[in-house]
């Protein structure tokens, strides 16, 4: 057994060095050293999940809860690959077995949130937003989620104000910072989306900012 785990912790240091090549050998002896261990098979599903593997971490998956109906994990990430398959029917009936099992689980509550989202079921999407938000106010995920529906929906204001929050909460999360730019751009707030601009560039060099800094700044004349 714990020459599984020694393989399972070399693999998860390849996989974040990303060392694809060797990382997955070790995944495979772990697994092939404990395959009837749900946290052994969820820790190579996993693997297959990050890099996009669907067929091979849904069958993992699948293995893992029939050891462990009610690993959690294991149903949240089978959610999000159904609905990367835009298999959305099939997402919702797993997300909502994680409910089950633990009704404000954070996470699952953001994934349901996410695949509503997919689906392009943004009243529901905003339902679950608020809900969750009321429940963990700093969760950062949640505020992302919900100024994605915003945005989807045509309500710049409101998204303006998630980034205002999420920022407020930490305000590291450059992508916050890219979409309020952005936001403030759509709004014809140019200098306010310059100043954010500049801001981020203060950080460090990047040639993505600089063009929409520079397109901002022909949409001004």
């Amino acid at each position: 057994d714990l020459d599984a785990f020694f393989y399972i912790n070399y693999a998860n240091c390849l996989k974040l060095a990303g060392n694809y090549a060797e990382a997955e050998p070790n995944f495979k002896k772990a697994y092939e050293l404990l395959p009837t261990n749900a946290a052994i098979i969820i820790e190579y599903a996993k693997f297959h999940f990050d890099y996009r593997h669907f067929d091979e971490a849904i069958s993992l998956y699948e293995q893992a809860l029939q050891i462990d109906k009610n690993n959690s994990t294991a149903l949240m990430n089978m959610a999000i690959l159904y609905s990367e398959k835009n298999n959305f029917d099939e997402a919702a009936t797993l997300i909502k077995r994680a409910l089950s099992i633990q009704a404000n689980n954070p996470n699952a509550l953001a994934t349901w949130a996410q695949i509503c989202i997919s689906a392009k079921k943004y009243e529901t999407a905003e339902e679950i937003l608020i809900k969750a938000i009321s429940l963990y106010p700093e969760m950062v995920v949640l505020h992302i989620n919900q100024a994605l529906v915003y945005l989807r929906t045509n309500r710049l204001e409101q998204a303006l104000e998630n980034y205002n929050r999420i920022l407020q909460i930490n305000n590291e999360v450059k992508m916050a910072k890219v979409a309020k730019a952005y936001v403030l751009t759509q709004l014809n707030r140019f200098d306010d989306a310059l100043r954010e601009y500049d801001n981020i560039l203060k950080v460090g060099a990047d040639d993505d900012i600089l063009y929409k800094k520079s397109m901002v700044e022909l949409q001004m004349g």
